[in-house]
Order: structure tokens, then sequence, then C-alpha cells
């Protein structure tokens, strides 16, 4: 069986969603003859285990862990993140300025190319490790782009062709913020490592292209996916609701996508077609001081809305399944066209409709309309509108299961996603080998292409 050495700072039993994407791919990978070993990062805290930890899938004795000296393992020492498990965050008024000029300074000069910098200081001990599994490739899957960095210099140093696995723009990425001078040095410390890279993957057609315009390297889509075993029976609220539950689980962005669900929300209250009593907002994830801030506009609309803070992943699936309808809330400009969450997977197959905001004519919009899963709008009319109505449904007692297209929906199984990787990396060894035969042919020697003139 051929041999992957997978790096990724993300990984389990870390909750977070690359951890679920390379630790699937680590799971299936074996059904398509590679048998990966990964090289991560040991967790220094419990900022992203204590709601739970995600399985181990693979192969315990495959994974390799170096201490984590990680930037936002130290920050984490003197400022806790606040989305506690189960717990509601809040948001201090008298701090506010000094946090963002704090952050601001930690964005700029602590996290370049990213806070997971320090975990290049273990390079000797990786290379080490690495070489002695003797991979036949090395995948590297951002972000963190730090761990491009390192997948570049053990290409180099052991002769192993390289992939790198883009969820996200690196210099490109529109949700980072940095200053001009920082975003141009990034963008040429991302040319120059992903110029010796044998192929790209990314997630979406949008961001295929942009790799493609701005490296011109084999790049190939890889998508995020879903789990094919069954997921865990419903646990989430009480099976007597009587209230439409519209609900939101992962991680919120400071976007203009929260304040214009809320927005909407207020013109129903106003208008009289929404109470309390008869619908709810639930959000689990982190970062839900971002809902707390965009209530204070909103102050009509804060009975509605419950604030379950960061839950274990599979609390989240439950809440998902228990839900009238699942809310995706991406900002509705140019930016983010090209975005498909990997948590919108998760929703086509939870068997409720989706409510999403965005931009039309992006990822989203087309991944909702050819599954049948959904509905995506724009506007605070349009999205009072749907919620409206699909509150109306759910009193009347209609059935809310989407007609998915089933064919569509198969597409996005892991394990076919990852038998798209498997191709990918066959598609590389292929290359490298037969460029390391042609290397190693002897030289025939020139013929005397004409009469010397004696």
């Amino acid at each position: 069986m051929k041999r992957v050495a997978v790096c990724s700072y993300w990984y389990p039993p870390m909750q977070t969603i690359a951890s679920l994407r390379v630790g699937k791919f680590v799971k299936y990978l074996p059904e398509f003859g590679w048998e990966p070993f990964v090289f991560t990062v040991a967790p220094r805290t419990n900022r992203y285990t204590r709601a739970g930890e995600l399985p181990d899938e693979g192969l315990p004795d495959h994974v390799s862990r170096v201490p984590d000296p990680s930037v936002h393992a130290l920050v984490d020492r003197f400022w806790p993140n606040a989305d506690a498990p189960g717990g509601v965050p809040s948001v201090d008024r008298r701090w506010h300025w000094p946090r963002r000029l704090a952050k601001r300074a930690y964005d700029e000069l602590l996290r370049f190319p990213d806070e997971s910098w320090p975990w290049l200081l273990h390079y000797p001990r990786i290379r080490r490790d690495v070489a002695r599994v003797e991979p036949g490739v090395i995948l590297s899957s951002s972000p963190p782009a730090t761990t491009h960095l390192l997948a570049r210099r053990l290409s180099r140093d052991l002769g192993v062709p390289w992939v790198a696995d883009f969820r996200d723009p690196w210099s490109h990425n529109y949700r980072l913020t940095r200053s001009s001078i920082f975003r141009g040095a990034e963008r040429r410390l991302e040319r120059r490592v992903v110029s010796s890279v044998a192929a790209l993957t990314t997630v979406s057609p949008g961001f295929r292209d942009l790799l493609v315009s701005l490296h011109a390297k084999p790049t190939f889509i890889v998508p995020n996916g879903f789990d094919e075993e069954p997921t865990p029976a419903s646990r989430a609220g009480s099976g007597h609701e009587t209230r439409a539950v519209f609900t939101y689980t992962g991680l919120l962005y400071d976007t203009t996508a929260v304040p214009l669900l809320f927005e909407a929300i207020d013109r129903l209250v106003d208008g009289g077609r929404m109470c309390a009593r008869r619908a709810v907002v639930q959000f689990y994830g982190r970062n839900q001081a971002v809902a707390l801030e965009a209530l204070r506009r909103f102050p009509r609309v804060r009975p509605l809305v419950e604030l379950h803070g960061e839950v274990s992943h599979e609390r989240a699936l439950a809440a998902q399944q228990a839900a009238t309808a699942l809310l995706l809330l991406e900002p509705p400009e140019g930016w983010a066209l090209s975005l498909t969450p990997a948590k919108l997977f998760e929703y086509v197959v939870a068997g409720r409709p989706i409510i999403a905001t965005g931009m039309p004519g992006g990822e989203v919009d087309r991944l909702l309309r050819d599954t049948r899963t959904g509905t995506l709008v724009s506007t605070a009319e349009a999205l009072a509108d749907l919620l409206a109505m699909t509150a109306g449904r759910r009193h009347r007692g209609d059935a809310l299961v989407p007609d998915a297209d089933r064919s569509v929906i198969a597409m996005y199984s892991r394990r076919r996603v990852t038998a798209r990787l498997a191709e990918v990396l066959d598609g590389v060894v292929r290359t490298s080998t037969a460029r390391r035969a042609a290397s190693a042919l002897p030289l025939r020697p020139a013929g005397d292409g004409g009469r010397s003139a004696g």
C-alpha cells in the first residue's frame, strides 16, 4: 500500500470543521490504496476539546504529535475564550476599544503568516518522523498556512512530491484583515511557497479558479462532504416543542449576515407576524458574542433568540435534526460567491429545509438548487417572508422535509470525496515516478549535425 504523510495542525480530538475534513480523509484513504500517517500537534489547551472531543477514526499509532507552541495557545492563558460549553458569552462595552486595538496588534504582529508559525520550531523532529515513514507523497491542509511551509520544506529535503489542500484561500481570504504592507508580504510568501507544489486541491469551483489564476498549478476540486453513517438520534429540545425552531450551528463570523437575520425578524415582530411564543432562533457554536453585539441594534428580537454556546459535534447534529429549518448565514457580498461552508453538507443531509443568506449565483445558491434542499435570499424583506412562510407551515402541521435530489447529494459523501483525493495523489505519484525515470536515462551522445569544415 502506498503511503502519504498528512501534515495538518487541525486533527482530532480538536473539535473543528478542519479536523473533521482531515480526519475523514485519514479514515477513508486506506480503501483507495493509501496508508496515511498524520503529523500534527498535541493540544496545549482545552479550547477546542472542552465541549467534546472528535474521535480519531484512523490508526492511533499512525499519528505523530509535537507539543503545540502556537500563539493562540499562549494567548488563551491570558485571554480565555468566552464561549464556554453551554454558556452564554457577554459583551463588556468598557473594554471594547482596548480589545479591538489589542486584537489588531495580535493580528498584524503575532499572526504572520498565522498564529501557528511556532510549530515550525519542531521541524527537525517532524522531518525525522516523516523520513522514517518513507511516504510516496506529502499532503498538507490549510488554514493555517504554516502547514504548507512545513510541507514545502519536507518535500524539498526528502525529495517527495507535495499536494497542498486549501480549505480557504490564503492571502486572498477576505475574512482576514491585514494592513496593505502585511497583505503584500503574505501574497509574495504564498507565491514563493506554492511554486514548488505538485498539485493543489480546494473545496469549490470558485476557489479553484482563484488558485489557478494565482499559481498556474494543476488544481482539483475535493469538496467538503457528509458522513454516510447514520447521525445520532435527536436529543435537542423537547418532543412537544410547539414553536418554529430556526437553528444555526457552527462558528459565527462578524459579517453583515447576522444583522440581516435580526433585521428580518424585527420586521416580523413589528408587524405582529412573529413572537417568542411561536418561534425561536437557536445558535450553537463559538463566537456568539457576534450575535449579542448585533442584538444591541434589535432589542425586540432578543426574546426570540437562544444562545447555547459551544457544544459537541454530536449535539450540533442532533440540534440540526430537531430544527424546523436550518440557517446558513453568509454575507450577500461579492467576495462570498465562492464560499461553500462545510456545515452546509451536514445541513443538506439533516432532512430539514435550509434558509440561507448570501449572494445569488454563488456556490451556496448553486448547491441548494442542485440538491433541492433550501432557498437563498439576499435582502431582509425576502428573508422575513421566507421565515414567516416556514413558521406558518410548521404551525399548520405541513410536512417540512425538502424534496431533495438524493443522487446529487450522494456525490458529496465523504467516501466519494476521499476517492477524488486519492485520484489526485495517484496522479502526482505517477508523474513524479515518470520524471525520475526520465532523469535517470543515460544521455544519448549528440550526433554530428553536419560535416565539419575541414
